[in-house]
């Protein structure tokens, strides 16, 4: 019998002769070996799919913001900058670790973090406000149907019901994104 869990992937196997169960790949499912590096296979090629279409979009994004002229008030900018640490703080209590922990381990403080998030949040404001001025010079509108399959997206990822999501996401915010 073996037994091992890797921090980084966070899985755990448990491997009795030929067969393979596992909280990685499938929570309540046995497989093969040869199921499993299939199964791991095909989630690295999604992945790395995932990874260049953001590549793509990204480099996209920056030829558009070069081009983009407007006065961005601070306020804004500092504004994200706060959501930026905000969802820093959100990931790391989901992980077991607190601000303060964070900080104190990195010899930082919260203004500290906030002057860091500065220059991606610049950034994100640009590509908001030049995707605004897309949709609005485009006349874009977002689909019932379209946000329907946002909220399933994002019910998958965070493994909760759409519903649930519902309660915590309005359709607005969601068009928006």
């Amino acid at each position: 019998v073996l037994d091992a869990y890797s921090e980084e992937s966070h899985m755990a196997l448990w491997i009795t002769g030929k067969r393979v169960s596992g909280s990685w790949a499938h929570p309540d499912e046995e497989m093969t070996f040869a199921e499993l590096k299939a199964d791991v296979e095909k989630k690295l090629g999604e992945g790395k799919a995932d990874r260049a279409e953001n590549a793509y979009v990204e480099r996209v994004m920056d030829k558009v913001i070069e081009g983009l002229e407007a006065e961005i008030p601070d306020a804004m900018i500092e504004e994200q900058a706060r959501a930026f640490v905000e969802n820093f703080a959100r990931q790391l209590q989901s992980q077991g670790m607190n601000m303060a922990q964070y900080l104190q381990m990195t010899g930082t403080d919260e203004a500290g973090m906030l002057e860091q998030a500065k220059e991606p949040a610049l950034r994100q404001v640009k590509v908001d406000l030049a995707i605004a001025a897309i949709i609005k010079a485009e006349n874009i509108e977002i689909s019932e149907e379209e946000v329907e399959a946002e909220y399933n997206k994002l019910a998958g990822q965070y493994n909760m019901e759409a519903d649930t999501i519902k309660k915590y996401i309005e359709a607005s915010m969601v068009k928006e994104q």
